[in-house]
């Protein structure tokens, strides 16, 4: 099997969108999620509610995993902060999905190891900041464009993992 690792890194959405993308994300074959806090995330965690949310997602993620036949369920990571992801997560390449990006995922793929380890950073509603996108750049994330449309938050992390997969399946 020569397709890659891969770990999606998704902003969190408001509402239970981030149940749906954890769902396809693990049926699509990543084989790690981290849910990341950004400046425009409008979910506020505390403890409780994130305990319960670290559970249902892990539920979420075993349940993908009998339904699409996967090895093992994806890992779900505890929540990060955008400017502690390249450290707590490395991974030999790393992308961002950024609407402002005129160089496409295909074109981002194109030269990468299927043998290596792919970190795929989804922004969240209203997109990532010039700060974050300069941290990010700086941290050795290509970014890369998904094409001319803005996608939801909920929709650009699973089309750029299908892509992904796509790319790598040969």
């Amino acid at each position: 099997d020569s397709l890659p690792s891969v770990t999606l890194a998704q902003a969190i959405p408001k509402g239970r969108k981030m149940d749906s993308i954890i769902r396809m994300a693990c049926e699509i074959g990543a084989e790690r999620i981290v849910p990341v806090i950004t400046e425009r995330c409008v979910i506020k965690l505390n403890k409780d509610s994130l305990a319960k949310k670290m559970e249902r997602w892990r539920e979420i993620s075993v349940s993908a995993a009998q339904q699409s036949g996967a090895d093992c369920p994806a890992l779900i990571m505890n929540p990060v902060g955008i400017e502690d992801l390249p450290d707590l997560v490395p991974s030999d390449h790393s992308i961002a999905l950024w609407e402002n990006e005129t160089r496409s995922l295909k074109s981002a793929l194109s030269g990468l190891d299927s043998k290596r380890s792919i970190l795929l950073l989804a922004g969240p509603e209203g997109g990532f900041t010039d700060k974050e996108v300069e941290m990010l750049e700086s941290s050795r994330f290509m970014t890369a464009s998904l094409g001319s449309k803005i996608l939801r938050t909920e929709t650009a992390g699973i089309a750029g993992l299908s892509a992904l997969f796509y790319h790598f399946s040969g």
